[in-house]
C-alpha cells in the first residue's frame, strides 16, 4: 500500500502495519508499507521500505484512520569518525515513538531482517540517528468516528476527520526505520527506509 493510498483509507482496509498504536487494547497492532518520497537534493534519500511481517487492525465501517503526517524530518548526518573505522555499508533499525502532539517521545533500536543487532551497532551511529530523529516532528495520526457507516463514506476526506465526526481522537504510534550509512561514488551518505510497526 502506497503512502498516498494510506491517506485515502478504506473501513474495510486493514490499517497499515507502519502505523502499530500504542493503544493496542483498543486498536490492536498493525503492519504495511509504503513507496519512497522523493528527497531533497542533499544526497540523503528518505523512503520507506515492506516490512517483513505483521498483524492487522480492521476497524468499525463506521470509523476511519488517519496516518501521522511527517511535517519536520532533518536529514541523518554522516558521522565523519565512522569513516574508516567500520564496515560500509551499515544498517541500523530504530523504532521511532510518536506521540498524541506529533512529537517524537523517544526512539531506540530494534532488530529487524537486514539490520544489524541492536547490540552490535556502534555508539557513533545510534547517536547519529537518535540526534536527527529526536527531532522529526509529525502531523499526529487521529481515529475518526462518525455515527454510521454512510455518514462516514459522505464526509471523510482521507486526510483528516472531516463533516459529522462524533469523535476526532489523536493517536501515539511508533514506526519503525532503517537507516543505512554507506559510500556512494567515495562520498559518504545515509539514506533512511520505514522498517515496519512496532
Amino acid at each position: 500500500m502506497g503512502w498516498a493510498a494510506m491517506q485515502a483509507w478504506r473501513p474495510r482496509a486493514m490499517l497499515p502495519a507502519c502505523a502499530c498504536l500504542l493503544l493496542a487494547a483498543q486498536l490492536g497492532a498493525c503492519a504495511s508499507s509504503a513507496p519512497p518520497p522523493p528527497s531533497p537534493g542533499t544526497g540523503v534519500g528518505l523512503r520507506m521500505i515492506e516490512p517483513a511481517s505483521g498483524s492487522r487492525y480492521e476497524p468499525a465501517s463506521h470509523q476511519a484512520f488517519v496516518m501521522a503526517q511527517p511535517l519536520h524530518l532533518p536529514e541523518p548526518v554522516f558521522p565523519q569518525a565512522y569513516l574508516g573505522e567500520g564496515p560500509l555499508p551499515a544498517t541500523l533499525c530504530a523504532a521511532v515513538v510518536i506521540d498524541e502532539s506529533g512529537v517524537v517521545a523517544r526512539t531506540y533500536l530494534v532488530a529487524a531482517p537486514g539490520c544489524m543487532p541492536p547490540e552490535q551497532v556502534p555508539v557513533v551511529l545510534e547517536s547519529a540517528v537518535r540526534e536527527v530523529v529526536l527531532a522529526w516532528r509529525f502531523r499526529p495520526a487521529m481515529l475518526c468516528t462518525y455515527p454510521d457507516a454512510a455518514t462516514r463514506e459522505r464526509d471523510w476526506t482521507g486526510r483528516d476527520c472531516a463533516g459529522a465526526v462524533q469523535e476526532a481522537r489523536r493517536l501515539p504510534l511508533s514506526l519503525a526505520w532503517a537507516f543505512t550509512f554507506e559510500l556512494q561514488d567515495g562520498q559518504p551518505r545515509v539514506s533512511s527506509a520505514r522498517a515496519g510497526g512496532r
